[in-house]
């Protein structure tokens, strides 16, 4: 098998490489036969650039009489490959072609004077006599066409529309002869077809040079090179003659350089060219503006306090915006991070920090350093060791002897081991390859941690994952036990987790259900032994949390929650932070600009969709069996679908308006938007029901459904229904 399969390889590879010689030999086909005059341009280019760099010169040392070619027209003479490889095979009487000529005239004064006749000839009785006839006649073409059409249309579309919707039912699905036919050829002459394509791409991508030959071809056959060299040659003439005057005769050799493209392909080629040039544009616009709205989100995110409660009504999007939040804070406390790693680079350029950051990596991996309390204290440690001690040896290989120890910042000196402790408490944070987000609830997060064996860098662009692999990379939040956040008394006796309590993101939805409110809390006692939402207090370290890490005047520290009412938990609680309301969501849309393809066709598409999708279901109806024509429409309307929801999916999202106020809700209302990503808040990052465990334990012992359950017996209920 090993041996026929490499014979079978070995013969594509050899299929593979004569057609890539077959379409090189049409690429210099085309070059000498359909584009002949490129080389000569090419060379005509780089002449007038000398010309226009030997101007400069002259006119820098006060030369006078030298004139540029760069004004010259094109000689197509010059370098015809066709002319020269006919000579060379001594072909006579071969078929002339004519140079390249445009509309434009190549004289300025012969085009305002053309430009006047127009006019002229368009203000003129008989012109304007002729263009009536001639849409008069047109109009009896097009009205006598629709009287035949029309009547022949709607027939035949009422005999087809009896004929698809004739009514079958079979006990046996099975598909009709064109259908068996299709699938035939579906499989075993297009699935082959496409392989063979597929691997052919592969032979290119694998060898780069191949195709990088088609596209340089390519590029001069179209005088790409052509016109930017003329470009900087008539920019170094102008830059020393300021010939306004020549300036009109560059335009038409730029029209010239550009017809052999614009006669080159079919109309609709250049549609399609046009189509795929707009859709490239539209998405890169798109992702720029899906950044600029998460930059904006950032933006509304550090001017937040540390604790922010967000509260609407149901189904409005509370739990989705606090998720989102979530992984921008988890983003913004790297990117804070970051700064203050640098801000101690800069306090001692000459540290050799990476040794530094090689000691870290051997204390996270023997769990030395976890946290910041650790960290601390191994610092102190080391620093210990080295005032015992003051050399280099000691201090990572620093040379105390030639560079400072201390940094005056002009408010104070800073010691070297306290810029050492800022750095190691940043860069544990910045180099923590789980999530970052503690929470009540699953949230995945994707960011990719890059590492050489030096400095590592993160990839948090939550825009360019590629959706087929995202569990290959993802990672989730991790899991708060609410001993965690608790100071007062724990709900689990000598609960490990009761002290971790530290940098991060705290993330609790559905918070209220946890908390409850004043109203609720009558019956129960801070004086109990048993914890509960008086004696937790829980309230105490959300209005000391922004002390748990505190690095270099930055808060390291954030905490959310969302609930349906905001008024359900105690004002003592409330008062702590800033409550966001979502007071309006709008409809879903695209941030993809007017003139991308989706914009100006998903209407229409869309409604041919609902079309599409009414003729399924009465089919579905009324059939069995499976026919061509069916699956041919099957597949027009999932595939008009399918773009429609990637498309959407990709660029689509909604914009929140957001009610801002103190949690001591002192009515100074501040109004703000965010905005909800699809690419970033539906790639699987929490589930809607992810409170559903809690009806796990019910479902076990369920018998019974909706068509279990007893109905009523008429429109107005009996006594016995109603017990």
């Amino acid at each position: 098998m090993r041996v026929l399969k490499a014979i079978k390889n070995h013969f594509l590879k050899a299929q593979y490489i004569y057609v890539y010689a077959v379409i090189t030999a049409i690429f210099v086909y085309l070059g000498i036969f359909r584009f002949p005059t490129f080389l000569g341009r090419l060379v005509e280019s780089c002449i007038d650039f000398g010309t226009s760099c030997a101007s400069v010169f002259c006119y820098a040392f006060d030369i006078e009489g030298y004139v540029p070619t760069v004004n010259n027209l094109p000689d197509y003479s010059f370098l015809n490959l066709r002319d020269l490889v006919l000579s060379l095979f001594k072909v006579e009487n071969a078929p002339s072609i004519s140079n390249p000529t445009t509309f434009i005239p190549s004289e300025i004064g012969a085009f305002w004077r053309k430009w006047d006749l127009y006019w002229q000839t368009f203000a003129k009785k008989v012109v304007f006599f002729r263009y009536i006839y001639h849409v008069l006649n047109l109009f009896t073409i097009v009205s006598t066409i629709v009287l035949f059409a029309v009547p022949i249309f709607f027939i035949s579309f009422s005999l087809f529309k009896k004929w698809y919707f004739k009514p079958k039912t079979e006990t046996v699905i099975k598909d009709s002869k064109f259908l068996k036919f299709w699938r035939w050829l579906e499989f075993n002459v297009f699935k082959h077809i496409k392989n063979w394509v597929v691997g052919f791409l592969n032979f290119l991508k694998k060898s780069p040079a191949t195709y990088i030959v088609w596209i340089v071809l390519g590029v001069l056959y179209i005088n790409v090179p052509t016109i930017f060299i003329e470009f900087i040659s008539y920019y170094l003439y102008f830059a020393v003659s300021f010939d306004f005057v020549n300036l009109y005769r560059q335009i038409y050799k730029l029209f010239l350089d550009l017809w052999a493209f614009f006669t080159f392909f079919p109309w609709w080629g250049y549609v399609v060219i046009a189509f795929i040039i707009l859709s490239v544009i539209s998405k890169k616009i798109g992702y720029n503006r899906l950044r600029r709205n998460e930059r904006r989100n950032r933006g509304f995110i550090n001017e937040l306090g540390v604790v922010t409660y967000i509260y609407a009504e149901m189904g409005e999007g509370k739990t989705s915006m606090l998720t989102d939040m979530a992984l921008s804070m988890e983003v913004q406390l790297r990117d804070d991070a970051l700064e203050i790693i640098l801000e101690c680079d800069a306090c001692f350029p000459n540290f050799p920090w990476l040794a530094f950051e090689r000691v870290l990596k051997q204390c996270y991996a023997h769990h030395v350093i976890y946290d910041k309390w650790s960290c601390i204290r191994w610092i102190n440690s080391e620093k210990e060791i080295f005032l015992n001690n003051p050399c280099s040896a000691t201090i990572y290989g620093y040379d105390i002897d030639k560079y400072p120890v201390v940094y005056d910042n002009n408010l104070y000196l800073e010691d070297i081991w306290d810029v050492l402790r800022d750095y190691a408490l940043a860069y544990t944070i910045y180099t923590t390859e789980s999530s970052l987000i503690v929470s009540n609830y699953s949230i995945r997060v994707d960011s990719l941690l890059e590492d050489l064996g030096n400095f590592p860098m993160w990839n948090s662009d939550f825009f360019a994952r590629d959706s087929r692999y995202i569990d290959s990379f993802s990672r989730h939040s991790h899991i708060l036990d609410f001993d965690m956040i608790r100071l007062g008394n724990q709900m689990i006796k000598d609960n490990p987790n009761r002290y971790a309590f530290g940098w991060g993101v705290w993330i609790i939805t559905e918070a209220d259900k946890e908390f409850k409110n004043t109203l609720e809390l009558q019956e129960v006692k801070g004086s109990d032994e048993e914890c509960n939402q008086k004696n937790d207090l829980t309230h105490v370290l959300f209005k000391m949390s922004r002390h748990a890490c505190y690095i270099r005047h930055r808060n390291m520290v954030s905490i959310g929650a969302d609930m349906q009412r905001i008024e359900n938990i105690t004002a003592n609680l409330r008062g702590v932070g800033q409550v966001a309301l979502i007071e309006d969501s709008s409809d879903s849309a695209t941030v993809l600009p007017f003139f991308s393809p989706f914009r100006m066709f998903s209407p229409f598409l869309l409604g041919l969709k609902n079309k599409l999708d009414g003729l399924y279901l009465e089919n579905r109806f009324l059939r069995t069996d499976n026919r061509l024509l069916t699956t041919f429409f099957e597949f027009l309307r999932t595939t008009i679908g399918r773009w429609n929801d990637r498309t959407m999916n990709l660029f689509g999202g909604k914009r929140l308006s957001i009610e801002l106020q103190s949690g001591r809700m002192e009515g100074r209302v501040k109004n703000s938007k965010y905005y909800l990503s699809f690419k970033k808040n539906r790639s699987k990052r929490n589930g809607s029901d992810c409170m559903s465990g809690t009806f796990e334990s019910r479902v076990e012992y369920n018998l019974f459904g909706l068509d279990d359950m007893k109905e009523y017996a008429d429109y107005i209920s009996t006594q016995d229904e109603l017990l």
